[in-house]
């Protein structure tokens, strides 16, 4: 049917007078009330058994995807895009009307010359790569109202990580013997021992400038204990020096002192939440400290302290998603003769910081030991995306597999999106730090290369 004879059919009012006439109303307002897609298609690729690449297809649900409509302006569109690789060339969609309103798609002729005004139909295959204009014409035919639609797709593999070499063989990296990182809001801190004194590094100003060439900045000489005693809780840095008795607390934007810190008993400091910092005690015990420092208690453990982490020991810390003002605190680390890594977390109540008990995870032996985390390979630990990711070498001093656990620490796995990049290239010692925009930082030693990456659909915005 063209649109000009549809159009005069709705025009057509007949009624039968009588007992039974029956009167028939026509409306001069109309809109677009619903619109979903139907089953879609979606590329995948895959690596097989020997290298080779290969792709295959999936069914993506698009009734999975709502749409808002956007009556003011005209829009329909979709906020949370379809998947990477979706194919929306031939797509069947359902669309609902307000007072029986005739929705009619405006589409170009297959010559792709002009536009055509075509009646949509529920088992029509409709081309969305580009926005697509739909009118909804009032039952009367009088009036009509006009929306755009956009299906939007995700260009990137959410699930992908982005790698970017941003600074290669940069010396005072490459010859350390120990480094650490530590981030502050959106600022990678790397600590590097250099002849009995800390260096603290920023390390966004330093890479501006390497590449520009300038004399380096952004650099805080610091103590030797200051190495050993910086913890962040993912907004603020803490480096305390125990010779001055002194505690930075460091921001992106501001750095202030806390001064008079009880570093009586303190050997060094280990992580920190949003409302405690903890440290080992010279007694092998572990201490909390709700006052920056200034005083410490003894923490309850549910097992032995001498299966508390001596070396490479991390620090995550994530708000429990059923409860908001809750975080679960995990320490991670080696103990001397142990193959496998320690986990040992704790609750914490934001109300009510010092209390809680620490419940010991993992103590280094494991039955099942394709699920536990070798130690070598847990030079750094850091929160990410809702699970915890763990940095390091394996036995041939080459970059190990980044391993992953989503349960507290309990079972550790690899992944295939979480791979290092070919070029990578590191010996002896690591760092790394996650910064609030979701980039992961790596320093690696004996090259002195630095990279940066992030999931793709961590970077998207959010509409």
């Amino acid at each position: 049917m063209t649109l000009g004879l549809l159009l005069s059919v709705l025009t057509v009012l007949t009624a039968c007078l009588g007992e039974d006439d029956t009167e028939t109303v026509i409306y001069n307002d109309t809109a677009i009330t619903a619109f979903s897609l139907g089953t879609l298609t979606r590329t995948m690729r895959t690596t097989s058994s020997t290298g080779e690449d290969s792709t295959y297809t999936a069914s993506v649900t698009g009734s999975k995807y709502a749409f808002s409509i956007d009556q003011q302006r005209g829009l329909i569109y979709n906020t949370d895009s379809l998947p990477v690789g979706t194919n929306v060339k031939r797509v069947l969609c359902t669309i609902s009307t307000k007072n029986s309103g005739t929705a009619v798609l405006n589409v170009r002729t297959k010559d792709g010359l002009k536009d055509s005004l075509v009646t949509y139909s529920s088992t029509d295959s409709l081309d969305f790569t580009n926005p697509m204009e739909l009118r909804v014409y009032a039952y009367s035919g009088i009036a009509y109202r006009k929306y755009t639609i956009t299906v939007n797709v995700h260009q990137q593999d959410g699930d992908e990580l982005c790698w970017k070499k941003v600074l290669d063989q940069e010396p005072n990296f490459a010859q350390t013997e120990r480094m650490r990182m530590l981030s502050a809001g959106d600022k990678p801190y790397l600590f590097l021992k250099d002849n009995g004194s800390t260096v603290m590094y920023d390390l966004k100003q330093h890479i501006m400038d390497v590449e520009q060439d300038y004399p380096t900045t952004g650099t805080l000489s610091l103590s030797a204990s200051a190495f050993d005693n910086a913890v962040t809780n993912g907004s603020m840095l803490y480096v305390l020096e125990k010779e001055g008795r002194k505690l930075h607390c460091i921001n992106a934007s501001t750095h202030e002192y806390q001064e008079g810190c009880d570093t009586t008993d303190v050997e060094r400091l280990v992580g920190a939440s949003s409302k405690e910092i903890y440290a080992l005690s010279k007694q092998g015990t572990l201490l909390v400290s709700t006052d920056n420092c200034l005083s410490w208690a003894e923490e309850s453990l549910d097992n032995d302290a001498e299966l508390l982490p001596a070396q490479n020991i991390s620090c995550t810390v994530h708000m429990l998603r059923t409860n908001q003002n809750m975080e679960r605190v995990e320490l991670i680390g080696s103990v001397p003769g142990k193959a496998y890594a320690v986990v040992w977390m704790k609750v914490v109540d934001r109300d009510v910081p010092g209390a809680g008990q620490w419940m010991l995870v993992s103590d280094g032996t494991a039955s099942n030991k394709t699920h536990a985390l070798p130690a070598n390979q847990a030079q750094s630990v850091l929160a990410y995306d809702n699970q915890d990711l763990a940095f390091g070498y394996n036995v041939e001093g080459g970059l190990g597999d980044i391993f992953l656990s989503s349960d507290g620490g309990i079972n550790w796995v690899t992944d295939e999106a979480y791979v290092w990049p070919a070029a990578a290239d590191g010996q002896g010692v690591l760092a790394a730090a996650v910064d609030n925009d979701n980039y992961l930082w790596m320093v690696l030693g004996g090259t002195g290369q630095v990279w940066r990456c992030r999931l793709n659909r961590l970077g998207w915005d959010a509409k």
